[in-house]
């Protein structure tokens, strides 16, 4: 994770030129009676994703144009703005939240006292997360609905998320810091965003989740369904219903390990979510490595350390 940007600043050129240098060249322009800007900003990264608090003061146009490189979700925390993107048009507010895909032209009105968190995604990492999942290239490009109803239970679901790994950003935590981690923290905004909100491969991501889900996938999944049990090639290639020659075959070409590689990574994973997981405080360390099927706790911190560049205990520190 890299430093914060964080200003402050009523020079519109300074705030135009400091955001264009993060998101992309625009025109802001104060609009109404204002001639001037209060603009607060603070840029957080984990891994891909770019986390943006962004309050103008006043009200302003923004002209960005397509935005090519990056998807951008603007979640409003308070007041309300006119933003046109494409042929559509949205009034966003604390209840609706605003979506842009790159290809489309925007135009955008910020009232005064719009305060907005603002998810920047980038284009690359969202377009290669759904062609790994339809298992194909796309033939055109993703183009999410504008709208985003923030009161629909997943969607709210998504934001807590969005919302928790800004504060660990905030506060400089260790769970958003590693390259590796904080990379597959982005991965899992942008794969619960492709789930929530809807797009026009919304339907062909469905079909491709119920019929065509790869050896490979269907292992993890075993694997996170079952991470206490003993989760030897054996008994997963007999609840896969194929043989073990078969599943080793599908790590090497799908997943590029070994089914006891891939057993340790899915659990090492699962225990380090558990310990950054706010909502239970008084888990210990030890519950969480036997409740993820390590049992030989020495064993696992030294594997933890490996692989996350910190203790276990180090982690769940990092929570409090």
């Amino acid at each position: 994770m890299t430093a914060p940007t964080i200003l402050r600043t009523r020079d519109v050129d300074l705030a135009r030129a400091r955001v264009a240098g993060f998101f992309c060249d625009h025109r802001l322009d104060p609009v109404g009676r204002a001639h001037a800007i209060d603009m607060r900003l603070r840029i957080d990264t984990v891994g891909s994703m770019g986390l943006v608090h962004l309050d103008y003061g006043e009200p302003v146009q923004i002209r960005p144009g397509p935005l090519s490189t990056f998807y951008l979700v603007q979640i409003p925390l308070a007041g309300r703005a006119l933003v046109e993107h494409g042929a559509t048009r949205v009034q966003s507010s604390p209840h609706l939240a605003s979506v842009l895909s790159p290809t489309a032209p925007t135009v955008m009105t910020w009232q005064r006292g719009n305060p907005q968190l603002c998810v920047r995604l980038r284009r690359s990492t969202v377009d290669r997360e759904l062609m790994r999942r339809l298992g194909h290239e796309i033939t055109t490009p993703l183009r999410f609905d504008v709208g985003m109803d923030l009161r629909r239970p997943d969607v709210a679901s998504w934001v807590r998320m969005v919302r928790f790994l800004g504060d660990e950003a905030v506060r400089g935590a260790s769970s958003v810091g590693g390259a590796d981690c904080s990379e597959y923290l982005a991965r899992g905004v942008v794969n619960q965003l492709l789930d929530v909100q809807p797009h026009n491969y919304s339907a062909a991501l469905a079909a491709a989740a119920d019929g065509a889900a790869t050896l490979g996938s269907r292992m993890t999944a075993l694997i996170d369904d079952h991470l206490a049990d003993s989760l030897g090639p054996d008994w997963l290639a007999a609840r896969l219903r194929v043989s073990v020659r078969a599943l080793r075959e599908a790590c090497r070409t799908e997943l590029g390990s070994t089914p006891t590689a891939v057993v340790k990574e899915r659990r090492l994973l699962a225990a380090r979510a558990r310990l950054l997981d706010a909502m239970h405080p008084g888990r210990t360390v030890t519950d969480v490595a036997l409740g993820v099927g390590l049992t030989h706790l020495g064993r696992f911190a030294v594997d933890y350390r490996a692989r996350f560049g910190e203790s276990p205990s180090e982690t769940a520190a990092a929570r409090s």
